[in-house]
């Protein structure tokens, strides 16, 4: 875990600004049909492509390269139980979605954190291990 913490805590101490995000749009997966996650979705721009791109080359054996082939810029908000929805829950998202739109809003990264994803019986549990500044902010 130190290695990691340390080539973190080197990449971030001399990179540029971390990345300003856009949300764009919510939605499920996998699909509003079955929705087992809702998200909030950002548009893609050069300053997080550049920070992934920084990222996998730090950890070369930690990326998974299909993920990050595919990846799309999104918060979890929810997991759901798909089995315990109301009928038709997704579709009713869906309609939302189209109607309502997502307002757009920009955030700043201000830090990043080290996770560690502990899997048990009643999903996961998240864990901060370290969380670094962004050496820009004030």
């Amino acid at each position: 875990m130190n290695s990691i913490q340390a080539r973190l805590i080197e990449l971030v101490g001399d990179r540029p600004e971390f990345p300003r995000l856009t949300a764009k749009g919510f939605g499920c997966f996998p699909t509003f049909r079955r929705p087992r996650v809702l998200w909030i979705g950002f548009a893609s721009n050069p300053s997080l492509r550049g920070w992934q791109g920084r990222l996998a080359k730090a950890f070369p054996g930690d990326f998974v390269g299909k993920e990050r082939d595919r990846s799309y810029p999104h918060v979890t908000i929810a997991r759901l139980a798909f089995r315990q929805l109301p009928a038709q829950f997704g579709e009713h998202l869906f309609e939302l979605a189209q109607q309502t739109g997502m307002p757009n809003w920009d955030w700043q990264i201000d830090s990043i954190s080290l996770m560690r994803s502990i899997p048990g019986p009643k999903g996961s549990e998240y864990v901060v291990l370290m969380t670094l500044p962004s050496p820009h902010v004030s």
